[in-house]
Parts: structure tokens; sequence; C-alpha cells
């Protein structure tokens, strides 16, 4: 009831602040965070304040303003001979300054901003480079690192990190919030960060689309800043995304050359590999329902080794493929059967998994989006999760690729409890025929012989 409370109080915080009224907001934020001590007992500590979110975000701070030299210097020696590799923006990314400007993008907003010189003269990434001439790089200093490819930090005031501090608190309390957030690796490249189910990844901060809460305004709190790396980012930055309802291991990069590799590697064929798990409400055996059949006879679905299927679907006008397999089945009186599916992507679009489980006719637990003709109860939460991501090293030192699991959430083994109980029920009871008994009372007795 003090963890219910204090998440109350928190929502008033939250609206108190964003009508402006600072002083309110304050008194409310310390007696939040009086609750939710009670809450967690006297054991617990909460682990940031204001102040310490403060110097957690000036850490990371200093450690990019500590990745500072003058001015770097480059000689054309040897005009490359093709004439896309000659112009500044491939020839300074390639060449010149591989380990500072990654890309063609991050040269021309050098060229933009008068970073990237050529003779002491502004120059755009369209020129092209002659032997003996000299590239002058101004590397980020204290007033402009941010700029440089930073971004900015939602964490940027001692308010916000006052705000923010509670909710990192509340979620990282892994005895009340499951799953919890956590770390589940860091070095001094990359991190790969335990994503909560109810927060979105990123922010958006400074945009139309910014959120208070997500994940990468609470990273400062939860990571390190790279020690005394050249290229150090303001802040960590997820590499890639899950769903606000979707809990899993999000890669986080903490430089910029990370940035990079990371990104590359989760692009097609880019190496990086993430399993999902899903709880599915499946009549018959997957990948033999009449939806799927019907695939099947298009050529869209296909069997492959090992009871896995192969899906490809058109969302959004792009071509999307997953690889599904079933794993297990527990017979279900209200759905038929919960399937526990392991979905693998080979692309990456919009709700692209819980598309493919309508389209084989298996929608997800507890999807209200893509129900697939079955009526979602409400409240239940959506019942997928990413289990492991696994992803190749951005150091260039020969390291072996990173891989991170999360433990299955405990509400999926309690559903398939659930589901039992209720079949065993309706075995006890007589074969449901002529829409008796109900499923409502089915879903009634299983509530409270669970209770």
């Amino acid at each position: 009831r003090g963890a219910a409370h204090a998440g109350r109080r928190l929502s008033a915080c939250r609206r108190a602040w964003g009508a402006g009224g600072a002083h309110a907001g304050r008194r409310m934020l310390a007696t939040c965070a009086g609750l939710f001590a009670l809450a967690v007992g006297p054991q617990s500590v909460l682990r940031h304040d204001a102040r310490s979110a403060a110097a957690a975000l000036s850490a990371w701070r200093q450690a990019e303003r500590a990745a500072v030299a003058a001015t770097a210097v480059h000689i054309v020696a040897a005009v490359p001979a093709s004439a896309r590799a000659s112009r500044v923006a491939h020839y300074a990314a390639t060449v010149a300054f591989p380990d500072t400007l990654h890309t063609a993008s991050a040269v021309n907003a050098a060229c933009k901003e008068g970073r990237l010189l050529i003779g002491g003269a502004r120059i755009i990434g369209a020129r092209r480079v002659v032997a003996g001439e000299a590239l002058e790089l101004a590397l980020p200093d204290q007033a402009g690192g941010a700029a440089a490819g930073g971004g900015a930090n939602p964490l940027a005031d001692t308010e916000d990190s006052a705000r923010l501090c509670v909710a990192f608190n509340v979620l990282a309390d892994c005895e009340h919030h499951a799953p919890a957030l956590c770390v589940l690796y860091e070095d001094e490249h990359m991190a790969i960060v335990q994503k909560p189910a109810g927060i979105h990844t990123v922010s958006w901060a400074g945009t139309e689309r910014a959120r208070t809460f997500a994940l990468d305004a609470l990273l400062p709190l939860a990571l390190s800043p790279p020690d005394g790396a050249p290229d150090a980012l303001p802040a960590p930055l997820p590499v890639h995304r899950l769903d606000a309802r979707v809990a899993g291991p999000v890669v986080v990069a903490k430089t910029r050359g990370a940035r990079v590799a990371l990104g590359r590697a989760f692009e097609p064929r880019g190496g990086a590999l993430k399993v999902y798990r899903a709880l599915v409400c499946a009549t018959d055996e997957l990948g033999h329902a009449p939806a799927a059949v019907a695939l099947a006879a298009d050529g869209r679905l296909r069997a492959l080794d090992g009871g896995w299927f192969s899906l490809e679907l058109e969302v959004d006008g792009r071509d999307a493929r997953t690889n599904a397999v079933q794993r297990a089945r527990t017979p279900c009186a209200v759905y038929g059967a919960l399937a526990d599916v392991e979905l693998h992507l080979a692309t990456g679009r919009r709700h692209q998994l819980r598309r493919a489980c309508e389209a084989l006719g298996a929608p997800i637990l507890g999807d209200d989006l893509y129900p697939g003709g079955v009526r979602a109860r409400r409240g239940v939460g959506l019942f997928l999760y990413c289990a492991s991501v696994t992803v190749p090293h951005p150091a260039a030192d020969g390291r072996a690729a990173v891989r991170a699991e999360m433990a299955e959430p405990p509400r999926f083994g309690r559903q398939r409890a659930k589901a039992r109980i209720g079949w065993d029920w309706l075995q006890a009871h007589g074969v449901q025929r002529d829409g008796w008994p109900p499923r409502e009372a089915v879903v009634d007795a299983v509530d409270r012989r669970a209770d």
C-alpha cells in the first residue's frame, strides 16, 4: 500500500511540476521519497537523491570534456582515384579523421559548424581534396562538446534531476518492480541495461515528442562515464529501442565510436541478434491455424528445420521477416491453449512481432492493438519480452561478442498456472458446450483459486 501511495504521489508531483508549481512539486517529491522508503523497508535505501543525480550528470560532462585536444591536422598525401572517395565528406571520415568523424553526416556537420577547415577557410563536404592540403579539425571543447554529437541531456538541471531520481529509485527496486532496472553488462565502451516494461526507451528531449520519464533519461544515474575515452558521449545513448510495454536488455553506447559500430551491428546482416519470448493464444499448434495455412498457400510462411517457421509480411509498405518456434504449450479453458513462442527478428519494423503473431492466428496474450479476433483481457499487460541480446563488441581489439539475458518475468509463470487451474476446473465441471460454463465464470473461478 505504501508503494502504491508513493506512485500516486509521484503522479501528483509530475502534474504539479508541469503546471509550474515548483515549490509544491518539491514538497510532493519529498513526501513521495519518504513513502517509498517506508514501502521498501528499513534495509533498503534510495540509490539517488537530487544532489547525487546532479553529481552523476556532472561526471558524464567532465568525462566528455576530458577528451579535449586543441586541433587535429591531416596532410593529404595522395588523392583517391574515385570521385566519391576524393570528396571531403568521404575522405575525412575514412582517411583523415576516422576516429573522430565516423560518418559523412558527421563531417558535413563539422563543416557547417566551422570545425573542419582547409587552410583556415571554411569548406563544404562536397569539395574535393587536393594533394598537399592540410585539413584542420577543431575537436569538441568545453563549450561545444554537446553540439559535436552528444545532444541535450534530459537531466539538464537540478529540478529534473530531483524529479527523475525518484523514478529511478522506484524502477531499480527489484523487490517491488519485476523486472527491475539494472545493469547487465558494462565496460568503458558500452553497456547493456535491463529496461522495465512501462517506460519508453528514448525521451526525444527537445522535440515535440518529448517524454519526461524514459530509459535514456535515467541512464546517467545507472552507468559510470568512460574513463579517459577520447570520444566520450555527454550521456549514455541507447542504440536500439524496445516498445514501452516490452521489457528486455537494451544496448547502450558510451562513446561516439561505439555508437557508430553498434548502430551498424543492428543493421540487416550486421551481426546483432535479439531473441523474444511471447505467450500467445493458440487453439491450434503454431503454424497450423487456418490463417497460417492460408499464408503457407501464398508462399509467405515456410517451415524450417527444428519446428521453426519463417514468416514474410508487408508492414507499412516494407518487407518484414520473422522466425518463430513453439517451445511449450499449456491448456487453457479460455483461449484453448497458451503457447510459449520464441521469436527472432530478421528485420525491424513497427510492432512487427505483434503483427506476425496475429497473422499466424496466435495473437499475443494481452495485445489490444492486434487481438486477432480474440477478446483481450484488460489490465493483464502484454505478454512479450526480449529474452536476450547478442552484439559484436564495438572495440577493434578482437573482443568476443557480448551477450546478455533477462530472466522470464514472474507474471508469465503465474499466467500459466492460472491457465492450468482453469483447465482442471473445466474438466472437473464438464466440457464446455453451448456456451456453458460461461468464460467469465471460468475466469472468475481461476482468479479466486489463484489468489
